[in-house]
């Protein structure tokens, strides 16, 4: 996740609206708002920061592109309605990309932020509630569908060049190297081997979580989110084994999670964010807690 030194964003829901918050997290033990942005009639799934830039996905069929070049006032500065219910967005150039559950994948240009186009789409099998880029790739966590590898090089023609089906429902997907890490819900947490774009392969596989809907991956590590089953950290150092070695309860649904230097930011939709130290991740220890009805938690600014 993009980084920026004491500043996180995250998406806070009310009744009948999102606040998109930024915090200070200078010192975690402390975090402190300093600016907000209120979106009526909305709910926020997912946000995605890029330079002065915060790119949110919201589940009432739109996509909304926040300016945060000044913390203390973040201003939406562009929105436009999308087929779907928007759960995840990656940004990735000049595109946003878009998992909109029974819309597929949704292709925007946001080089001119005030004015998000979208310029193609693809249809999925089944709700696609996860996408991650990397170089001209778009990889897809398609529900039943299981994992579709879109060849995006021109985002405006997307085309399919991989496939993997699951048992399960697969959410949520991260690519680091030549693997892509799934949150399969029903189906536990799959390692596939995808240096064969074509022929995904399926190489490591833990079956414990009942509910994974999201995942991030750092150095040797998979932090799962698994619903109300928490926070789960994996050790993917041998793909072929991964091992659980630290896991932490949430009081409500853990939604979403991104890891700076030795702390994990964690929304847990109920009990607010929580920011835990994990330089010891078999002894997770919590440091500080900022209240609230947290969906999201964004990528550390730029």
């Amino acid at each position: 996740m993009k980084a920026k030194k004491g500043y996180i964003c995250v998406a806070d829901w009310g009744e009948g609206f999102s606040s998109f918050k930024i915090l200070d997290v200078s010192d975690p033990s402390s975090p402190i708002e300093v600016g907000r942005c209120e979106i009526r009639g909305s709910i926020i799934f997912d946000v995605y920061a890029r330079y002065n830039y915060a790119y949110l996905a919201d589940w009432i069929g739109s996509f909304r592109i926040i300016n945060v070049s000044d913390p203390s006032r973040p201003k939406e500065v562009g929105h436009c309605k999308t087929r779907g219910a928007p759960h995840d967005v990656y940004v990735r150039r000049n595109y946003a990309y878009l998992a909109n559950a029974d819309g597929g994948l949704r292709i925007l240009n946001v080089s001119d932020p005030s004015r998000p186009k979208e310029v193609d789409h693809w249809e999925t099998q089944g709700a696609t509630r996860g996408v991650y880029v990397r170089y001209n790739y778009a990889y897809l966590g398609d529900g039943i569908g299981g994992l579709r590898i879109l060849n995006v090089s021109d985002p405006s023609r997307p085309k399919e060049v991989g496939h993997w089906e699951t048992q399960g429902s697969v959410c949520g997907v991260y690519v680091r190297r030549n693997y892509a890490y799934l949150a399969d819900w029903d189906g536990g947490f799959k390692i596939l081997n995808v240096s064969d774009l074509s022929h995904p392969i399926e190489v490591g596989h833990y079956k414990k979580p009942h509910s994974a809907h999201n995942v991030y991956v750092r150095h040797n590590y998979a932090y799962l989110l698994d619903g109300d089953g928490g926070l789960r950290i994996i050790d993917v150092s041998n793909p072929s084994r991964p091992i659980e070695v630290g896991h932490c309860k949430t009081r409500g649904s853990a939604r979403g999670v991104c890891v700076r230097y030795n702390y994990a930011y964690m929304a847990d939709r109920t009990g607010g964010l929580r920011i835990l130290n994990i330089s010891n991740p078999s002894s997770l220890i919590e440091v500080g807690h900022y209240k609230g009805r947290i969906t999201s938690v964004g990528h550390l600014l730029l």
